[in-house]
């Protein structure tokens, strides 16, 4: 009954397709918190998690990217002074066609009060009502757990 074998082909059916081997990227998280609040922007609604909250996010970086150079982006990114970040953590998370580091850094505002133009301050006992990608639940984790 197996049309394969019928004709020949059972060497060669099923046509097995590789899957491409996951890109490697690196993303910078900048933990920015200012009188016990933390930044959160909205994510674009193409690409990677659209439309999901997250803490400001440097996705063009290397991962050797040091300190001054996530200070420069991050500024530019949100359009706030910060303080020198310091780098708080590591991780990675696998999808399907990406592996990402994670590099989490904490920064504080250099100017004496947060602005209200970009994105949203809250708590983090605060931030369930926002839908957010599992990288991001991991770092409010990580923060709720240094307090």
């Amino acid at each position: 009954l197996c049309r394969a074998k019928q004709i020949g082909k059972t060497e060669t059916l099923p046509i097995i397709i590789r899957r491409a081997t996951p890109r490697r990227v690196t993303h910078h998280i900048v933990v920015i918190m200012y009188r016990g609040q933390y930044l959160f922007e909205q994510r674009p609604d193409d690409g990677l998690w659209p439309n999901l909250w997250q803490m400001p996010t440097i996705e063009q970086l290397s991962t050797r990217s040091g300190g001054q150079s996530v200070r420069n982006c991050a500024q530019q990114h949100i359009g706030l002074p910060l303080g020198e970040p310091m780098r708080i953590d590591a991780f990675t998370h696998q999808t399907t066609h990406r592996t990402i580091r994670f590099v989490v850094w904490a920064a504080t505002l250099a100017k004496s009060r947060r602005s209200r133009n970009v994105g949203q301050w809250r708590r983090l006992n605060h931030v369930d009502d926002l839908p957010m990608s599992k990288p991001q639940q991991r770092v409010i984790c990580l923060l709720r757990g240094r307090r």
